[in-house]
């Protein structure tokens, strides 16, 4: 088992805004708007390894497959996939990939279980999981996709899907 030297804690480096992605630059303290723990201003970038979404809310399709990448990929297993939402989870755990992988692949723990360790609580990643997918709900209401009384339905089904994804036991 793999240890890892944590120069930062989790809670000290999420404020610091210590973030990694593909194609997200970290956000400075400054940036991040943390409201009861839950990180309110970040957009994921939702798409990328193997994510069904392409990007852009423009049909109702992309909403279902926008769900789907909330989800994530069930055959792999604990990890599920994380490239669409990297940023936000390095953001909110205050941890890069390669750590991720140490707690997931090497210690075995869900999304839930890593944030425990570092001393957060899972459902607070959840709702930031789900606050960083609405932007897209938001494009979809403005793309006329759908109305703004079906949006709760849809973070509903966001929050659902996040859910499942961070206690998912393999």
């Amino acid at each position: 088992m793999k240890k890892l030297p944590l120069l930062f804690t989790a809670a000290a480096a999420m404020l610091a805004g210590h973030a990694c992605g593909y194609d997200s630059p970290a956000m400075s303290k400054a940036d991040l708007v943390i409201v009861d723990g839950v990180i309110t201003n970040m957009t994921a970038r939702a798409r990328g390894g193997g994510s069904p979404f392409g990007g852009e809310a423009r049909e109702l399709r992309d909403l279902d497959d926008l769900v789907e990448t909330a989800y994530g990929t069930g055959r792999l297993g604990l990890h599920r996939g994380h490239a669409p939402i990297e940023a936000v989870l390095s953001a909110f755990l205050g941890i890069d990939h390669e750590q991720m992988h140490v707690y997931m692949e090497d210690e075995r723990l869900n999304l839930a279980d890593t944030a425990k360790r570092l001393g957060l609580e899972p459902d607070k990643l959840v709702a930031t999981l789900v606050e960083s997918f609405m932007p897209y709900v938001r494009e979809a209401v403005d793309n006329g996709v759908i109305t703004e009384q079906d949006a709760p339905q849809w973070r509903g089904r966001l929050e659902d899907a996040f859910r499942k994804r961070v206690y998912w036991q393999g």
